[in-house]
Order: structure tokens, then C-alpha cells, then sequence
């Protein structure tokens, strides 16, 4: 059976993440955003040029550009 990549990609996301609290998933996304890449593309994502309008900052997937419209 063929499973969509991104489909993927969450299902290793929710096995690696199943015994950890919101709080620490919280706490490891605050410092997956300060390498300023904020989340890694996940297979199959093909990268993109996306800019912030309202600092214009540039990222490579629309995950990245929703992580950082939340964060601001």
C-alpha cells in the first residue's frame, strides 16, 4: 500500500510525539524556532518562496509561514 508522504510524515510525527505533554511539544517547538527555520520540511514537501508581509521574512514550506504567523 502507497501512503501519501505527508500522510507520513504525521503518522512518524504522532508515534514520535504519542507519550509526550502538550507542554513539552510547546517547549520543543519555541526552540525549533530559534534557528529561524522553524519546522523541517517533511518528505515529499517540495520547497517554496514564501514571504512574510508584514516583516519579510522568507520560508521554504507554508508549514514554516503558518509556524511563524502564530509565533507573531
Amino acid at each position: 500500500m502507497l501512503i501519501n508522504p505527508i500522510v507520513q510524515g504525521a503518522i512518524d510525527w504522532l508515534d514520535k510525539n504519542q507519550d509526550k505533554t502538550i507542554e513539552e511539544i510547546i517547549e520543543e517547538a519555541a526552540v525549533e524556532d530559534d534557528d529561524g527555520n522553524g519546522p523541517a520540511l517533511l518528505p515529499g514537501e517540495v520547497p517554496k518562496s514564501l514571504l512574510c508581509n508584514d516583516c519579510g521574512k522568507k520560508f521554504r514550506s507554508q508549514a514554516q509561514a503558518e509556524f511563524h504567523a502564530t509565533k507573531t
